[in-house]
């Protein structure tokens, strides 16, 4: 029986090796097979061709708006207009025009005349009381103490009464004249204003000589000792601070008419060409002059003719990508023969090629006036390769990834250019990479690869300097998000590897993720509150023995929900009103409440594991928005009248140590843009009074925090806020030892 059990298992196994060997058949021939390798090379040759520009108007010879750069020379046909068309300015030109249109239009005021009236009405009424007979008329509403106070400074007779009225009236009319305005003249930003009469009629008046509501009685009173009796001054100093106040108000829905109609009148076009005539001739250098044609003639027809396919450019965009990748694939099987045989390593060889394709695509398809082709991340593309394999490989590689820019941008000499210098000097600035820290280093040697052939190219056809210099920020965005994706990269590639348990983690913990991008685009002060709290979650999680890493990444994503209306949060409020202003508190706290919302469905939109979504709608909890619901309860006058459950965040509330700790410092973090971050006591205090209204509103019932835990992480916030708002003392630097070895003191 024991022979038969014997002879069974090596039977048994016996066929699992002879399975094993037939997976790693199969695994061997799809690794070397050729037909898998020519698949690969079409495939990618396929998706190139997509990205090329392939439609174009009727007239096949136009193709204007791609070959005008500034400074070249024009080498193709010559161009004539076919008909007649204005030239309009550039979207640039523009708006700085009718910014300055709409700056320099003047505010508009409401002249009111009942106000000189009534003033004359209430002097009338005043000279003819008695001081022995005072009485109250409703035409005039001032304190009996008050007339009393007037009549005993009065002239006594009819005479003098008289000759006080007329300069009295004489006094008004010159003020109520020049204008008295209800605003302080330090806030209008013009130099004139405009007092609006009547419903068409109105004037313009320099502010320099019109009166203003600070200092209109400055004026009054210069003017009653110059124009007003001895004897008279005394009662006219007091009629005037009774009868004379602002008589022009400030309109601010005629002002935004004014104002918009002035925006409206600036001219869109600077000229017009007659059909006919040349708009450039073959061999012209193209300037501003030339662009603004060609960019109006191109957009007339664009509206004006239809679009079709054009097979010349289909079969050109095929040629172009087969030339590209079968160079590389050529000089791959030269010198690299061990990754071209292996199916594997060419398909990761190819596939930037179609990542950089579908960038450079992008770019062309978005209509703006920043020079957004300098932020395709080729050098990302080329520090990886140079890590993962060799310079030699990545410099192949940006060799080609340069060559289908400049293909899908229509043969774009100056772009390939700024693209395969930084690229190479990227890719040999981490060649003797010791560790991934080591990567961040490179950003400096990028941007330099980038910046000597723009501004060489720049300035040999001169471009003015604000484009050079446009360029270049865009360039040094580039620069330096490029080590943060190549680094992201490498960790994917490493995973394919070796799973560990954080690295899932690590890959959301990279700033140079799509959300937080747009995060510090749309919402910048959200996208601080972020950075600022994620550190200290991260520091007190670690004290407490929790997940650091997973506290942080959370921290980082709990708050892009407010991408959808980063405008209505104070964070995001810089230089603009305050849009809850103008709705009621309940709108404004369900605006407040739906980001947890949003914050979830774009993380499920962007595919974020469950562990970091469970931060965004459990960093708040239950919690009440207080101040919305103060505003409402106020309004209402009654608390009763008030649903607080209209108030509150839909929860949950936080269910692990990290979502709890999150909670704490997302209101911690606004303590350290106050005075009290510096006293530790205070913030101490602030601290534990914050930790206690969430204690007490049953914010950490359903996690497991101990009072142990939260008197870690309040110490935990007070040393790291102490510590990250003390002022600092700049040092003086060393005098350099030699002239090619700088040392220098770092600062505290």
């Amino acid at each position: 029986m024991a022979q038969k059990k014997t002879l069974f298992e090596t039977l048994q196994e016996k066929e699992e090796l002879q399975e094993q060997l037939h997976i790693l058949q199969e695994h061997h021939t799809f690794v070397d097979s050729p037909w898998v390798r020519f698949g690969i090379i079409l495939v990618v040759i396929a998706l190139l061709t997509v990205f090329f520009p392939m439609r174009t108007s009727i007239h096949l010879n136009d193709n204007l708006n791609f070959k005008a750069v500034l400074g070249m020379v024009w080498t193709a046909e010559q161009v004539r207009a076919e008909f007649n068309f204005p030239v309009y300015k550039s979207s640039a030109v523009l708006k700085k025009e009718t910014e300055k249109a709409r700056n320099d239009e003047p505010l508009v005021f409401l002249y009111d005349p009942y106000i000189e009236k009534e003033a004359y009405k209430k002097l009338d009424y005043i000279l003819s009381l008695k001081k022995d007979s005072l009485r109250f008329s409703q035409a005039l509403p001032v304190a009996e103490s008050k007339i009393a106070e007037i009549l005993t400074v009065l002239p006594n007779s009819e005479v003098q009464k008289k000759i006080f009225a007329e300069q009295f009236q004489e006094l008004l009319k010159t003020v109520f004249s020049k204008g008295i305005i209800n605003i302080s003249v330090q806030i209008l930003t013009t130099d004139f204003v405009a007092i609006r009469t009547s419903g068409t009629n109105e004037r313009i008046v320099p502010v320099s000589s019109i009166l203003d509501s600070t200092k209109y009685q400055a004026y009054v009173d210069k003017l009653i000792n110059s124009t007003v009796s001895d004897t008279f001054r005394l009662a006219a100093q007091r009629l005037s601070q009774l009868f004379i106040k602002p008589n022009c108000t400030y309109s601010v829905s005629l002002t935004e008419q004014a104002k918009a109609a002035a925006v409206e009148s600036v001219p869109k076009t600077v000229g017009i060409v007659r059909q006919g005539e040349i708009v450039v001739e073959r061999g012209e250098v193209v300037d501003e002059q030339i662009i603004q044609k060609l960019q109006s003639y191109d957009n007339i027809r664009l509206f004006d003719q239809q679009q079709v396919f054009n097979w010349y450019m289909l079969i050109g965009a095929i040629i172009l990508s087969s030339t590209i990748v079968l160079t590389m694939v050529v000089f791959m099987n030269s010198n690299f023969k061990k990754y071209y045989l292996n199916n594997y390593h060419l398909a990761g060889f190819l596939s930037p090629l179609v990542f950089v394709a579908l960038m450079t695509w992008t770019t062309n398809s978005i209509e703006t006036d920043l020079p957004i082709q300098f932020a395709i991340l080729i050098p990302a593309f080329s520090m990886l390769f140079a890590i993962l394999y060799d310079t030699k490989v990545a410099f192949l590689i940006t060799v080609a990834m340069a060559l289908v820019v400049a293909g899908i941008r229509g043969g774009d000499y100056a772009v390939a250019l700024a693209y395969l210098s930084a690229g190479t000097i990227a890719s040999y600035s981490v060649g003797q990479i010791q560790d991934r820290a080591q990567i961040l280093k490179s950003l400096l040697y990028t941007f330099v690869g980038f910046v000597v052939p723009i501004v060489g190219i720049s300035f040999a056809r001169s471009v003015e300097l604000n484009e050079v210099l446009l360029s270049c920020f865009i360039a040094f965005i580039n620069s330096a998000i490029s080590p943060m994706i190549a680094f992201g990269l490498l960790i994917v590639v490493e995973r394919v590897f070796n799973v560990v348990s954080e690295l899932r983690l690590i890959e959301y913990q990279q700033m140079n993720h799509p959300l937080l991008q747009e995060l510090r685009e749309k919402a910048p002060g959200t996208y601080q509150h972020t950075i600022t709290i994620a550190n200290l979650v991260e520091a007190a999680t670690r004290e407490i023995g929790g997940r650091p890493l997973l506290a942080k990444v959370g921290a980082f994503f709990h708050d892009i929900g407010k991408l959808a209306k980063a405008e209505y949060f104070s964070e995001n409020q810089l230089n603009i009103e305050n849009k809850h202003d103008r709705i009621v508190p309940k709108k404004s706290a369900n605006i407040i409440r739906n980001h947890v919302e949003d914050g979830i469905e774009l993380a499920k939109e962007y595919r974020l594991p469950q562990a970091i979504i469970d931060f965004i709608p459990q960093h708040h909890g239950t919690m009440l928005i207080k101040h919305f619901y103060a505003v409402a309860v106020e309004k209402a006058g009654d608390v009763e009248k008030v649903d607080e459950r209209d108030f509150r965040y839909s929860g949950p509330k936080p269910q692990s140590k990290e979502a709890a700790i999150l909670m704490i410092a997302d209101s911690v973090e606004a303590i350290s843009r106050t005075p009290i971050a510096n006293d530790k006591d205070t913030l101490r205090k602030a601290i534990n009074g914050i930790i206690q209204e969430r204690m007490s509103d049953g914010q950490f019932d359903e996690c497991d925090l101990t009072f142990k835990d939260l008197q870690i992480i309040t110490e935990v916030f007070v040393k790291n806020l102490v510590a990250s708002s003390h002022s600092r003392v700049a040092y003086k630097q060393m005098p350099n030892k030699t002239a090619s070895s700088p040392v220098s003191i770092p600062k505290k």
